[in-house]
């Protein structure tokens, strides 16, 4: 009972501190960047324009073609996404679900 018991302990561990990482990497922060750069960054600007710093022109890439076998296959591949997400329903996002899939091959190796 002591293995399952602190197996138990140390997922819940782990799965509060990935909620936890999670939640601080979706968080807004402020930068202090922001405000002390506000008058070098004007400087700059007036800097590149009295130098005649030209920024080079953006151009668009051309869509390459391709020919009719790997046309196909892409198409099949496409088709083959589309069927797999469409098939499957989005229960997956079920956090009790996917820590109860995560232990169950852990309790298969329990005699």
């Amino acid at each position: 009972m002591s293995n399952a018991s602190s197996l138990q302990k140390k997922w819940k561990s782990l799965r509060d501190n990935y909620m936890k990482e999670a939640s601080i990497a979706n968080k807004d922060t402020e930068s202090s960047f922001d405000a002390d750069n506000a008058s070098t960054s004007s400087e700059v600007a007036e800097v590149e324009i009295s130098s005649g710093f030209k920024s080079p022109k953006s151009t668009s890439r051309k869509k390459q073609k391709l020919n009719p076998a790997d046309e196909r296959f892409a198409n099949i591949l496409e088709q083959s996404l589309a069927q797999k997400n469409v098939s499957r329903p989005k229960e997956d996002d079920d956090e009790d679900k996917l820590f109860c899939l995560s232990l169950v091959k852990e309790i298969k190796k329990i005699p």
